[in-house]
């Protein structure tokens, strides 16, 4: 995620995605009065944040205060959810919401703590400067639990059902398009379950390409026939 005002969103956001994880970008000086003392109560829900007051661009100048904030949420949610709890810190502070496709490697950003920010000189913040409350636990959200398998699966299926998917390779990329990376695990243990929905579709297609042919054959036969009715009384 741009910690920038002149990073926008490099590609439109799907809002149509649901996930469990978000995080956003927030500017202190538009949120809430008292939202470090308060954020426990307006978020209700567990959170982890860092506020970057340190950062600078190419240039060495000093880039506008924010905090990046990580919400999490029971089951997968909507954009639009993600958002109305975001805008609880301040209606006018967010400035861009993305759900999260790896956890840790946003958790680590918060702190600047990755490859890549370390070869590119970010300033590194330090893990006490990470605030996480409400129950966060990183550990146990980089193991996915036996009934949040259930549910991603049941996702995939219905995906499957609505999009009419008949082959594993088509159904794939848009799969971890809509639902994320994380859902790639769920994917391959299930892969010969998902199989079983691809090709109900193509049988589906098939037989209703047979109905329709069959249709077309039968109304080619009667009209053979009426064609030789209309024969014979003109004799």
């Amino acid at each position: 995620m741009a910690d920038e005002t002149t990073e926008k969103a490099e590609k439109p956001i799907d809002t149509s995605v649901k996930a469990r994880y978000w995080w956003a970008v927030l500017y202190q000086e538009n949120m809430v009065d008292g939202w470090r003392d308060n954020i426990e109560e307006l978020l209700q829900l567990p959170y982890a944040y860092c506020e970057h007051v340190a950062d600078v661009d190419g240039k060495g100048e000093h880039r506008k205060d924010h905090v990046h904030v990580i919400i999490v949420f029971g089951n997968t949610t909507t954009y639009k959810t993600a958002m109305s709890v975001f805008k609880r810190l301040g209606e006018k502070a967010l400035n861009k919401c993305e759900r999260v496709i790896d956890i840790r490697h946003c958790y680590d950003y918060l702190i600047h703590d990755t490859d890549k920010c370390r070869k590119l000189g970010k300033h590194q913040y330090d893990p006490s400067e990470r605030i996480t409350g409400n129950g966060f636990d990183i550990g146990n959200y980089e193991q996915i639990s036996t009934a949040e398998k259930q549910h991603m699966l049941k996702e995939l299926t219905w995906f499957i059902m609505s999009e009419g998917y008949e082959t594993i390779n088509e159904f794939t990329q848009p799969a971890l398009e809509r639902f994320g990376e994380q859902y790639w695990e769920i994917m391959v243990s299930y892969s010969a379950f998902l199989v079983k929905y691809l090709n109900g579709n193509k049988m589906m297609r098939e037989k209703a390409e047979m109905q329709k042919r069959s249709a077309w054959e039968e109304a080619m036969r009667e009209r053979c026939r009426n064609n030789e009715a209309d024969s014979h009384s003109g004799e």
